[in-house]
């Protein structure tokens, strides 16, 4: 375990950001892929974490390769579980996991790691462990002794910061703590904190700083990253202490900044993104009505322009329908909805524009699929979305890696002379098995003037029973382009 006490010296820590270069440098590691499973778990320790919330987990990896390694993250075993119910799936750093370089096993070498886990101590097994991702890297020049990389993160200050009321009128507590990043690369810092509220109890918290960064974070919560678990918000922090780190290396950044790229590059889309078109459009909008415990149809008809990747609807208030019961004529929210995504999809902005220097890591790869990370960020620290490619195609995207837990969208891509463009966009936790509740949207396309354009847009919400299910058709005709919307406009 990794012991850093609290309140380390000010006046070192400054001397130390001065003289310690603050842009990446090259990384002194070379990369190799080797299976996960390799490595070898046993569970050392089980300590109560969380009152009520999981339990705090020592592993001890054993490494039998000839590089570092270093276990990203684990899989508990099936024993005891009723049958077809996955295993939890435990990760010990925030995606993305790809050449990572951080606090590893030598080779033929053996570390301990502490853990979160979904699970009270008596469910917790100690055999049975898998590690389904990590790291193998080797060092150069001296760092490739065989010890242990001194810890590059400095833990400071605890302090209060400002609380925040409930509706309710309860009063939510957030710490603060002092944290400075020394290494040259963003490192996630790993500490072991115990709390006094929102629950009493010991559980690992995780920072991400960037290269060189000094900041007193504020903790929103225990913030577990089990897969299908909700965080806890608020914290009141009495003691903390460095237990666990791991460095991001942008070594992967060039491969998957291109791979991304060129799978953007190939969705169809307009010659400019603030095409303008106008077209009529008629919405049919079939779904539960439950004051009158009926299904009911409401059809609306009207004029469309589209400005841009966005469209204004213009009903024909004489000519609004509705039946059973005689709604009132409105405009269409829910058509207008649809036709903007199609829209939006043949409206991409160039590569570039849309990374707006976001940094584009590998989060994992295989045989079928390659999953990339962007990350950007923001005032509150990093922000991240995941991105699948099957065959250089993007086919998915998420706000997880874990897709099930994040509402993910999946498509279906069908080539053209303009590119992929999307016929089907679903949220089926897996592309494979449809489950009783879904979403999923229909589109189709045509040419108009060597333009795409779409035509019908269809959206089918399923769920149970199934009469109170919702579909939506948006069909439009007619379109009318503004040829000077299709001319490069000045400075572009």
């Amino acid at each position: 375990m990794l012991r850093l006490t609290i309140g380390l010296a000010l006046v070192w820590s400054l001397f130390q950001s001065a003289v310690r270069p603050q842009d990446p440098a090259p990384t002194p590691f070379t990369f190799h892929s080797q299976a996960p499973k390799k490595l070898r778990v046993k569970v050392t320790r089980v300590q109560p974490g969380m009152q009520g919330l999981g339990s705090l987990v020592e592993v001890r990896v054993s490494n039998p390769t000839s590089y570092w390694a270093e276990p990203l993250e684990f899989r508990m075993p099936k024993k005891g579980r009723p049958r077809g119910e996955a295993p939890p799936i435990v990760p010990r750093v925030a995606a993305p996991y790809a050449t990572r370089a951080g606090r590893a096993i030598p080779p033929k070498g053996e570390l301990r790691y502490w853990i979160n886990v979904p699970a009270e101590e008596r469910a917790i097994g100690k055999s049975g462990w898998v590690v389904t991702a990590a790291s193998f890297f080797e060092r150069t020049g001296a760092a490739e002794e065989m010890e242990e990389e001194a810890p590059p993160i400095e833990v400071g200050r605890i302090t209060a910061g400002p609380e925040e009321r409930t509706l309710q009128g309860h009063s939510v507590p957030f710490s603060r703590i002092e944290l400075h990043n020394r290494d040259g690369h963003p490192v996630d810092a790993i500490l072991r904190a115990r709390f006094e509220a929102p629950k009493s109890g010991d559980a690992l918290i995780q920072c991400r700083l960037e290269p060189g960064e000094r900041r007193t974070w504020t903790v929103e919560g225990p913030c577990f990253r089990y897969p299908g678990r909700t965080d806890v918000r608020g914290s009141k922090i009495a003691e903390v202490e460095l237990v666990d780190w791991s460095r991001l290396t942008e070594d992967s950044q060039p491969e998957a900044l291109a791979a991304l790229r060129q799978a953007w590059d190939r969705r169809a889309r307009w010659p400019q993104p603030n095409l303008e078109y106008r077209a009529r459009y008629r919405a049919i909008i079939e779904r539960w009505d439950y004051q009158r415990r009926q299904k009911v149809k409401v059809i609306e008809e009207g004029d469309v322009a589209s400005r841009g990747g966005f469209a204004d609807f213009t009903p024909d208030a004489p000519t609004s329908k509705a039946s059973p019961g005689g709604d009132p004529p409105r405009a269409a929210p829910e058509g207008w909805v649809l036709l903007n995504r199609a829209n939006q999809w043949l409206g991409l902005e160039p590569f570039e524009t849309w990374r707006q220097g976001g940094r584009v890591l590998l989060h994992k790869e295989t045989k079928e699929e390659t999953i990339l990370a962007v990350t950007r960020q923001q005032a509150s620290g990093s922000y991240q979305r995941f991105y699948w490619l099957v065959d250089g195609d993007w086919v998915g995207e998420s706000g997880s890696p874990w897709p099930a837990h994040a509402a993910p969208r999946w498509w279906t891509l069908e080539s053209s002379p303009h590119g992929q463009l999307p016929t089907l966009e679903t949220d089926w936790p897996t592309r494979t098995e449809r489950p009783e509740y879904f979403t999923e949207v229909r589109f189709e396309f045509k040419t108009v003037q060597g333009v795409p354009l779409p035509t019908r847009v269809e959206q089918f919400h399923s769920v149970r029973p199934a009469e109170q299910s919702t579909q939506i058709v948006v069909e439009i005709t007619k379109h009318e382009l503004d040829v000077s919307s299709l001319e490069p406009k000045r400075g572009e």
